[in-house]
């Protein structure tokens, strides 16, 4: 084989590597520097539709939605924490919880392997109790309050700011979940849900499943696993009025 052959052969290969490779350039320019990055708006979307992802969904605020699926779901912007700490101000360290004596709650009684509570009951700010926890009215969760076990309630629930549920919230009424709650397992309510800023649902990994009448989301609330609003899903901060604890 001569030099011309070699050079012709060379520019041939050179050639078919081109047209070979040429269709799939924009795919690698994509994937490179995707220009597809910015959260998905799901406000002109109708409400009965249902996202599935195996990725992570982000939302903006003002979106609606029904139900959603995925291993991570970021409802609006991302929540930024002030770490800063006041003097006299121990609400940013680290919690330190109290062993709440269930017998001195009114209404409280055994309950098999938990307690069981007649009428309402308040759960003291930064107390740690073991569930199961069942109470026939309403149910108020003091701030920074660690709860091992399920808990459930006839009428609404209530949780305070910077709790840790390790269980199950069930509830014939509406929930409120205060800033920086986090809530391991699966949320049922009867009614209304409402979660405000930095909370958490579920875990990446240990999916879970938030299921209401109505949801309602600030901006900066996580959820890992299923979401799922029978009638209406939003992202904004009106908060619903009429819960009684």
């Amino acid at each position: 084989m001569n030099s011309e052959q070699i050079v012709f052969t060379l520019l041939f290969l050179g050639l078919m590597c081109i047209l070979i490779l040429a269709p799939f350039y924009p795919t690698w320019k994509e994937w490179k520097s995707p220009t597809d990055i910015d959260p998905m708006p799901l406000e002109d979307t109708p409400a009965s539709v249902t996202t599935t992802v195996t990725t992570n969904i982000y939302l903006v605020e003002g979106s609606v939605f029904q139900q959603l699926s995925a291993p991570t779901i970021h409802f609006g912007q991302p929540f930024i924490q002030d770490t800063r700490v006041k003097v006299g101000d121990i609400r940013g360290l680290a919690p330190v919880y109290s062993a709440l004596d269930m017998t001195r709650l009114p209404g409280a009684q055994v309950w098999g392997r938990g307690w069981r509570v007649v009428g309402d009951c308040h759960i003291p700010e930064g107390s740690e109790l073991t569930g199961p926890l069942i109470v026939t009215g309403h149910l108020f969760v003091g701030a920074s309050s660690l709860i091992h076990g399920d808990i459930m309630a006839h009428r609404d629930i209530r949780v305070e700011p910077a709790c840790s549920l390790k269980g199950s919230m069930f509830c014939d009424g509406s929930i409120h979940l205060g800033p920086r709650t986090q809530v391991h397992g699966p949320i049922i309510a009867g009614q209304h849900l409402n979660v405000e800023a930095g909370a958490q649902l579920g875990e990446l990994g240990h999916p879970t499943s938030v299921i209401a009448n109505t949801l309602q989301f600030d901006s900066g609330v996580v959820a890992h696993g299923t979401v799922w609003a029978r009638s209406r899903g939003c992202i904004g901060t009106e908060h619903p009025q009429g819960l009684s604890v």
